[in-house]
């Protein structure tokens, strides 16, 4: 009589179907634990120091400065009204802006290098002094919306995280002003300086 035949017991392990959902159960496992500990360690990160009332003091009035002394510039080169009559606005809003800084930085003792344009806004102001008429609306417009998107970010920031006191204050009562200042330059219909339109 002939034998049945069948298929030898196995014990390499689980059915193939078994086998994979244990590896898709075990990669979901995995994922889980990286994510938790990713979480972790992100509300364990140091937060990070308020920023210093000096540095940002240094660069509000750096970037006052800049704004009032460009203007001045652009009284005497702006060739539209409209551009000149932005400067005359810019020099009496940011003198304003700047006095009252001065005289947070008194209130807080802060010590003050007596030069206050930093090398950039030297750099940007001779940039000015020297662009041709027809090239300097649009290189002003092209300051300005840099100055004051700086601005926009720097004085937010202080204003959010920066140590207490009549500087922090001031820093988030302005910020408005900036954010003013910055939407009329975006509507100006004087297009921004192009790389190639700069003087040298």
């Amino acid at each position: 009589m002939a034998l049945l035949s069948r298929t030898p017991f196995s014990h390499s392990g689980p059915a193939p179907t078994l086998r994979t959902a244990l590896i898709a159960g075990s990669l979901v496992a995995v994922a889980a634990l990286a994510a938790k500990y990713a979480a972790d360690r992100w509300k364990a990160r140091p937060k990070a120091a308020p920023l210093e009332a000096g540095d940002f003091a240094t660069r509000a009035r750096s970037l006052n400065r800049f704004v009032v002394s460009a203007s001045h510039i652009a009284q005497s080169k702006a060739q539209d009204n409209a551009v000149f009559a932005l400067a005359e606005h810019f020099i009496e809003a940011h003198k304003t802006t700047e006095a009252d800084f001065d005289d947070a930085i008194v209130s807080e003792a802060l010590w003050m290098s007596a030069r206050v344009l930093s090398p950039a806004h030297e750099a940007a102001l001779d940039h000015l002094r020297h662009a041709s008429l027809q090239d300097f609306d649009a290189a002003y417009i092209e300051a300005m919306i840099e100055a004051h998107k700086a601005a926009v970010r720097d004085f937010a920031a202080y204003a959010k995280s920066g140590e207490s006191g009549d500087l922090r204050t001031l820093a988030g009562s302005v910020v408005a002003l900036w954010q003013d200042h910055l939407d009329r330059l975006n509507r100006s219909a004087i297009e921004p300086a192009s790389s190639d339109q700069k003087a040298d």
